[in-house]
């Protein structure tokens, strides 16, 4: 099994070089002569013809690019007719509205997935008519409410939970330090609410300080460095992280320091390869994990609806699944579905 998500991997990384949102090669590699033509509902798809998804990925994102992958191996070896293509966002919200045209124009797509920043409700309603269902994910908006399916795992709750799992943990009068993802970006922004709330259970626990860093590692690293400077190594008990890859950037940090990290109170969301393995080797606390496997069982089941005409391309229902809060005492069962899966954190 390991063998083939490799090079499953290797084919959507292949693809997602080849075949941008704004392109004009058709996914299969056609000339896009024989796309089907808009006004005809084809969500229900007659026996023998392929059922043709389009998911609008961010393959630079470890979490989203992992779950499309998961999502595709899963869906493509339950059904015999179902053909998953990703695209890459590339992480520029820019791209979002050229794959939403290009799918229209095309006209051959059962249904779309993607993740967004802005009211596409036209694009939305176009692709509807035409018999495409829609959905977008790991994200809710208001203003897409009733427009079309929303599959998601709650922010607040993955930073939430991974907060509270440790909350006790602080000693008495202890000080935070929190690493937020991207200011003004709304999973951000949930994922402060969610640590802030679990903090606000402790009013014995001050908060020192509260930087942005964009989820990334290296910037992480950079700002712990900043924080071991101003404050010291005792300075401070305990770190809140917005994803785990901050947190790792920090432990870094604290162990170029000579800082004991398993001395302090960690906690990350996510719940990826590489925080798991922080969380077995007791550097991480807790984090939070919102599981690609429940998406891809969402997705088949959307499918078979879709498929056997029980619903149809207006389908608006939403999926919303349940974080699962990781430490020492379960890890083991998520490291084992990595390793199911392949996944070596390289």
């Amino acid at each position: 099994m390991k063998r083939r998500l490799a090079l499953l991997l290797a084919l959507v990384l292949s693809l997602s070089f080849l075949v941008g949102c704004g392109g004009k090669t058709p996914p299969d590699g056609s000339s896009g002569q024989d796309t089907q033509k808009p006004n005809s509902d084809q969500s229900e798809v007659p026996a023998g013809e392929t059922f043709r998804m389009a998911w609008l990925h961010n393959a630079a994102d470890q979490w989203h690019h992992q779950t499309a992958l998961v999502c595709k191996q899963a869906i493509e070896e339950h059904f015999d007719n179902v053909e998953v293509t990703l695209f890459d966002s590339k992480g520029d919200a820019g791209e979002i509205q050229p794959f939403l045209e290009r799918c229209i124009a095309e006209g051959d797509w059962n249904l779309v997935m993607y993740g967004t920043l802005s009211d596409d409700s036209d694009y939305i309603k176009q692709l509807q008519d035409m018999g495409t269902n829609v959905i977008y994910y790991a994200i809710t908006w208001d203003f897409l409410d009733g427009v079309c399916s929303n599959f998601v795992c709650s922010e607040y709750e993955l930073a939430y939970q991974s907060g509270m799992a440790v909350i006790d943990q602080i000693p008495e009068n202890g000080k935070v330090l929190l690493l937020g993802g991207s200011e003004g970006y709304s999973g951000s922004i949930l994922r402060g609410q969610g640590f802030m709330d679990a903090l606000a259970t402790r009013p014995d626990v001050t908060v020192l300080d509260y930087k942005y860093q964009k989820f990334d590692k290296v910037a992480a690293m950079t700002q712990m460095e900043d924080w071991i400077t101003n404050y010291g190594a005792d300075g401070f008990d305990a770190l809140f992280s917005e994803n785990d890859a901050m947190a790792l950037g920090a432990i870094e940090a604290m162990n170029s320091a000579g800082i004991d990290a398993k001395a302090k109170v960690i906690c990350g969301v996510d719940a990826l390869f590489e925080g798991c393995t922080a969380v077995k080797e007791g550097l991480i606390d807790a984090t939070c994990w919102q599981s690609s496997d429940e998406y891809a069982k969402a997705l088949i089941e959307r499918i078979e609806k879709l498929q056997s005409g029980e619903l149809d391309a207006h389908c608006v229902d939403s999926e919303t699944f349940d974080p699962l809060v990781v430490t020492q005492d379960n890890v083991d069962d998520l490291l084992a579905r990595y390793a199911e899966l392949g996944y070596t954190g390289t």
